[in-house]
């Protein structure tokens, strides 16, 4: 597949490759856009987890807690510091700063777990809800209702994404149905992913497309749907593991917004595989500022 077919077929990789500068330091030349012109937050997400995996033992993240503090020029290289907080028996704590020419862009916390045993329980699934294979592609989606949506303003929809979405109960996310809700369930994956075969290296990738649909839920509820939305910034976001996943396959994500006040809105997420098991939970706030 090339890239005039597919433009980003080789992005898993490129969000993979870290050059190890020193002991500690990684970076990255990879700057992954996102609709406002700057790197994408999922990507700081993402290489983060990567670089404080390379300064452990290969024991999968449990958790990871994230604060954007400064946009990112994606033509400029980005450094990844870790500090090794602790190494413990059965867990490894890092904190990974990320900048550009001296300036620090992001910085997060993260925990590292051996696998042990222990009681274990789940106490919410996703019967009901329809699959994938029921559900049509975003764009084919949009592509069917040309005439009852405003093109301008889903037009970025159109142009080629690194994840694919299908949504449950689209017509009520695009208001052509129903009162406006702060919830969203889709299902979503990364194609470029299929090309990365050790499962440890998916989790940054799930980390990199936790990042998408989840913070503008809090904005539901409060934005005019057309002819204009008011953006969301983020703010922090935290992330959550609990049984491996690939990000190439389809996952199911719950979103909803159970608060927004004082210039904050609140989202939190639940990720699950088709056979309907609970493998990622997230949290963002994100800035509401009109």
């Amino acid at each position: 597949m090339t890239a005039k077919d597919e433009p980003f077929a080789a992005l898993a990789e490129a969000l993979l490759t870290l050059e190890q500068l020193d002991e500690t330091t990684f970076r990255s030349e990879h700057g992954h856009n996102n609709s406002v012109g700057m790197i994408f937050g999922g990507q700081f997400v993402a290489q983060a987890l990567l670089a404080a995996q390379r300064t452990t033992g290969g024991w999968p993240a449990h958790s990871c807690s994230a604060y954007f503090l400064r946009p990112g020029n994606m033509d400029s290289p980005t450094d990844y510091s870790v500090e090794i907080v602790r190494d413990g028996r059965s867990f490894a704590n890092r904190r990974v700063v990320a900048s550009q020419a001296g300036k620090v862009l992001f910085d997060m916390l993260c925990s590292f777990h051996q696998a042990e045993s222990g009681p274990s329980h789940q106490a919410i699934d996703i019967a009901g809800i329809p699959g994938p294979d029921d559900l049509p592609d975003l764009q084919d989606y949009l592509r069917s209702r040309i005439d009852r949506i405003p093109q301008q303003e889903v037009r970025n929809y159109y142009n080629p994404l690194p994840v694919q979405f299908r949504l449950v109960d689209a017509d009520r996310i695009f208001h052509l149905t129903g009162k406006p809700e702060a919830t969203r369930d889709f299902w979503i994956r990364f194609p470029p992913a299929q090309r990365i075969a050790e499962l440890e290296r998916h989790q940054p990738l799930i980390g990199f497309i936790s990042d998408f649909w989840i913070g503008p839920v809090a904005n539901e509820l409060h934005s005019p749907p057309y002819p204009e939305k008011v953006p969301v910034f983020t703010v922090s976001h935290t992330l959550s593991f609990h049984a491996p996943a690939r990000a190439d396959e389809w996952l199911l994500f719950r979103v909803e917004s159970p608060f927004a006040g004082e210039g904050l809105g609140f989202t939190r997420g639940m990720m699950f595989d088709r056979a309907g098991q609970l493998v990622a939970s997230a949290t963002q706030e994100v800035l509401m500022r009109r």
